[in-house]
């Protein structure tokens, strides 16, 4: 399946229990206990 971030994000319904796969470039990443945040872009 392919879909752009925004449509993952705006229809995350639909991915539910889904395995999705993010192509783009890793802006900025952060380590805060024990979650990690990464700012994924795709142009």
């Amino acid at each position: 399946m392919s879909a752009e971030i925004r449509e993952i994000l705006h229809g995350a319904e639909k991915y539910v229990g889904q395995q999705v796969t993010v192509a783009g470039w890793v802006r900025t990443a952060r380590d805060v206990k024990a979650c990690a945040f990464v700012e994924v872009n795709d142009g």
